[in-house]
């Protein structure tokens, strides 16, 4: 027997909750999150907080079916991606998921706390912090611009590590992880939130 979350993220998209939000209406831990969206078990306890914070039934959120769970999208593109080109800054990657075509580019350097990231116009920018004296010294370099980005492919651009954050999202072409994907718009996020995100 196998256990499917399909309904709770149903039920997330229809009243328009983030797992983000979920997280702290519940007061479950990221750590539990990525196991619901794995498809793997979760105490009872954590079911019920999730039941209570949505106001619903079991039944609602969750069910248990003879047939295996598909893979989550973080676990589709480790096992079934394929390398389309590379750059000095990014891999552009290839995915068939659930029917739909993605093209994910992953950013080579990791992020750190020095780190901030622009969208703005048709590119995205990074931007690097070098402590000097009173004011810090910053150097850009574009990342990526959004040539890969099709009309028919969800198109995504990861960023590994952890930055000073992201600028420039939900505007224009760019969205935010917390977003419904659309054609012809790249979504940017940190792998952390890829590993939670669900089309």
């Amino acid at each position: 027997m196998y256990i499917h979350y399909e309904k709770l993220w149903k039920k997330l998209l229809d009243k328009k909750i983030t797992k983000t939000d979920l997280c702290q209406m519940s007061g479950i831990s990221t750590r539990t999150m990525a196991k619901l969206v794995k498809n793997q078990s979760v105490t009872t306890d954590t079911l019920i907080r999730i039941c209570e914070a949505l106001d619903c039934e079991l039944s609602e959120i969750m069910e248990i079916t003879k047939t295996e769970p598909l893979l989550s999208l973080y676990e589709a593109y480790k096992k079934d991606r394929r390398l389309v080109e590379e750059d000095e800054y990014c891999r552009l990657y290839s995915l068939h998921y659930q029917n739909r075509e993605f093209r994910i580019k992953e950013a080579k350097k990791k992020a750190s706390k020095r780190v901030l990231i622009h969208c703005k116009g048709s590119s995205v920018q990074w931007e690097q912090f070098f402590p000097s004296g009173i004011h810090p010294v910053s150097e850009k370099s574009v990342i990526s611009d959004c040539s890969f980005v099709a009309q028919n492919c969800i198109c995504l651009l990861l960023i590994d590590g952890s930055t000073v954050g992201i600028t420039g999202l939900d505007e224009g072409r760019f969205l935010s992880a917390s977003r419904p994907y659309a054609f012809g718009k790249l979504c940017v996020m940190s792998k952390a939130k890829f590993k939670l995100y669900t089309p």
